[in-house]
């Protein structure tokens, strides 16, 4: 990988988020096909800056059948795309990986605001705790 390559991804991320100057290095020549695949604190993207995903639909829990290459960059998930354990959000941006469950799906994990989680978490304990409540909420 070329060295102009790596200022197009530090240029291209740095319009995605705001991240401290220290943060701004791209790992160049480190492809990925998936987070798991990067060291802490970074996150297997595109060359167009989206984040890989293991699939759509199930997250890190569903069928992997897609075959993606990527490089390897620290910018961690941002505000609506997939979080987990290989990818975490960007808490440093006030975001918490969250799953919605229904009665009939789990949702993919994604970066949501602080306050949102935390409510959600709240109202879940809340309904838990309450016989009458039935979860999932």
């Amino acid at each position: 990988m070329d060295h102009s390559y790596g200022i197009f991804l530090v240029t291209l991320f740095a319009a995605f988020a705001t991240v401290q100057p220290s943060h701004l290095y791209v790992s160049q020549d480190l492809p990925c096909h998936t987070s798991a695949d990067c060291p802490l604190d970074s996150c297997c993207r595109e060359m167009d800056g989206n984040l890989i995903t293991l699939s759509g639909t199930f997250d890190a829990v569903g069928p992997f059948h897609d075959v993606h290459n990527g490089t390897c960059v620290p910018l961690l998930a941002q505000h609506g795309e997939h979080c987990g354990e290989f990818c975490q959000c960007d808490k440093e941006q006030g975001l918490r990986c969250y799953r919605h469950v229904s009665d009939h799906e789990f949702s993919p994990s994604i970066c949501r605001e602080k306050a949102y989680v935390e409510k959600q978490r709240r109202n879940w304990i809340s309904c838990y705790k309450d016989p009458k409540c039935k979860l999932p909420m």
